[in-house]
């Protein structure tokens, strides 16, 4: 009896170092001192497996100190649906980088409590009280300025590894503590309580898509941001100083918000940025429609590579604060149309950049030196259709060649061929019927022919399913001067066997003349000018990707642009 009664003693006392209740009117507390708790040998996956199932909802606070440290308080909203009454959590975390402060259980009977063997996993064991709701609540405390990110899934090819900016980070799922329990999560609500000068902007995890911007208050000296999200996946929270600008657009039948957040070092091209970003918004709407949001957050960030970018969910563009002008804006904007509203696969790659090459091309300030002899150049790198690299596994260097610069050019082929009104009028609906069904290049080829009215097996044969490019000759060219005026005839042969209609312009010491002709395989040209001819161009204006070369024939300078 001594015996049976010490063991007892023993087992209360052990139970008291790690429990402390606290009784109030119609509740119930349990506080557990998670660095007194005994060591396991569970695994998640067999200790979950008896519990009852929940339905749950989260609801999380973090404070953000100026020296990096965060102090987090989760609480979980715990209503049992399950036909049992035993409930089972497995919390998971970071040790010790995350210090677990303090963890309570309401609104519950503790049945048991342990830790894994290397202390990163707590395991609880509860009955909920009959008629309650049980709660889990969670207070931890850890220092982002202390580790570099890791765990960004798709974000990690965009970051800055080398770059540890302590004024700016993206927090990841290893920064919070992960429940594990059997049942559907509801809700989330995150509250974000940062420095006044901070800013917090919130991603998903799986989906990639922006968590709903609750409201925004400010205290003293603090900025406070509430979002909510409606599944149970981890939030990428991204928070740095930045300074805020900010208008309303008015697009006809609607209003968009325009949001740029700058570092504070760059504050003063803050206004410039924004008013681009509107010029941009402006452009494509009516190129494409409407802009599908009501709102465009673009945020010029130090941790992305240079010259890089990333379109979340059509509302959120995040861009390198190492690059960030007229082409990489106008190219992740242009994914709010080609991506996030219309899902068109890789395709929407090829949109984006022709988007970037035809905004950039609208604005002589922006267009960069030769960049559609550098997308022509680098698009022959590789012997693959655009059709086959939209569905093939290819690396990203390998992509990028084909969907993304030769794809980008192949649209502004279709562009030169259709004409503006009805190019842009066959996007717009590409917009409108993709949104809804999935479409394939075969799909987008009927909607081209039917808004232009025009048979296009030929175009799309040659540059959606075949690997080849225009190879132009000039050949037998002679030069016939009557009155004053020269009359240039010569042969056009494209050894590549395409069918395309072509500009040609011809060079005099009087002036240049333009003409526009269609070629199958080869045609004879004519051309009467002023002057005498000095150089006579293919494509002069780059519509065409095509063998690039320069030669002379009878004194005559050819270019093959």
């Amino acid at each position: 009896m001594k015996r049976v009664a010490l063991v007892l003693i023993l087992l209360i006392l052990t139970t008291s170092a790690f429990v402390w209740h606290k009784m109030g009117e119609g509740s119930n507390e349990i506080v557990i001192d998670v660095s007194n708790l005994c060591p396991s040998n569970l695994t998640i996956t067999s200790y979950l497996e008896s519990s009852t199932t929940f339905e749950y909802s989260s609801f999380v606070e973090m404070l953000f100190f100026e020296n990096g440290t965060i102090r987090a308080n989760e609480t979980l909203t715990l209503k049992n649906v399950g036909n049992v009454s035993i409930g089972r959590v497995a919390i998971s975390y970071l040790y010790p980088a995350i210090k677990i402060r303090t963890l309570k259980l309401r609104n519950a009977k503790l049945i048991s409590a342990s830790v894994s063997q290397g202390k990163d996993v707590i395991y609880l064991t509860f009955e909920p009280l009959k008629g309650k709701t049980a709660e889990i609540t969670l207070d931890y405390e850890f220092n982002w300025k202390n580790t570099l990110p890791s765990g960004l899934g798709f974000f990690g090819a965009l970051i800055n590894q080398s770059l540890i900016d302590k004024e700016e980070t993206i927090l990841t799922s290893m920064y919070f503590p992960f429940v594990a329990l059997k049942g559907t999560k509801t809700n989330n609500a995150l509250i974000l309580k940062l420095p006044i000068d901070w800013w917090g902007f919130v991603v998903d995890s799986s989906s990639y898509t922006p968590w709903k911007f609750v409201n925004s208050e400010v205290s003293t000296n603090q900025r406070i941001l509430h979002f909510e999200q409606e599944n149970r996946s981890f939030p990428l929270i991204l928070i740095g100083r930045f300074d805020r600008f900010a208008k309303t657009l008015s697009l006809r039948e609607k209003s968009v918000n325009l949001t740029v957040y700058m570092p504070l070092n760059e504050r003063e091209k803050g206004e410039t940025v924004l008013l681009q970003v509107e010029d941009i918004v402006e452009i494509f709407s009516r190129w494409y429609g409407i802009y599908p949001y009501d709102s465009l957050n673009v945020v010029i960030s130090r941790l992305i590579r240079p010259h890089s970018g990333l379109n979340v969910g059509g509302s959120f563009v995040l861009v390198s604060a190492g690059g960030y002008d007229g082409w990489l804006l106008s190219h992740e904007i242009s994914h709010s149309w080609f991506e996030a509203y219309v899902d068109l696969g890789r395709m929407s790659e090829s949109l984006a950049t022709f988007s970037a090459m035809a905004y950039v091309l609208t604005r002589s300030e922006d267009v960069p030196f030769d960049f559609l002899d550098f997308s022509e150049n680098i698009s022959m790198k590789q012997n693959i259709s655009l059709a086959s690299a939209y569905r093939a596994s290819l690396s990203q260097r390998e992509m990028y060649p084909i969907v993304y610069r030769k794809g980008g050019f192949v649209f502004r082929s279709l562009q030169f061929v259709l004409g503006n009104e009805t190019f842009f009028k066959g996007l717009r609906q590409v917009v409108n019927e993709c949104h809804y069904i999935s479409c394939g290049v075969s799909r987008i080829q009927e909607i081209f022919e039917n808004v232009s009215n025009q048979d296009l097996d030929w175009f799309f044969d040659e540059w959606f399913y075949s690997a080849r490019v225009p190879d132009y000759k000039v050949k037998n060219l002679t030069i016939v001067q009557n009155n004053g005026k020269c009359l240039l005839t010569f042969e056009v042969v494209d050894e590549s066997n395409f069918t395309i209609p072509l500009e040609i312009k011809v060079e005099t010491d009087k002036g240049s003349t333009v003409k526009r002709i269609w070629i199958e395989r080869e045609a004879r040209v004519s051309i009467e000018c002023e002057g005498n001819p000095v150089t006579v161009i293919l494509d002069p204006c780059d519509w065409i990707i095509n063998k690039n070369t320069e030669y002379q024939i009878s004194g005559v300078k050819i270019v093959i642009e």
